[in-house]
């Protein structure tokens, strides 16, 4: 997990909302579609990703 975070930038929770229908490996492309958010300390759902404009 932290070699995926340091090699792709990507977030804590971005990484932990993926699921293998977003990896290919073959083509080797992540799709980040859910991201892991806690919710007031005491339970953890799926989110949308937040997107930045540039």
């Amino acid at each position: 997990m932290f070699e995926l975070m340091i090699c792709t930038g990507m977030r804590k929770g971005e990484v932990l909302g993926l699921h293998w229908v977003d990896v290919d490996l073959d083509k080797r492309v992540l799709f980040v579609r859910h991201t892991l958010v806690s919710i007031n300390n005491s339970r953890s759902m799926l989110s949308d990703p937040k997107w930045s404009e540039p």
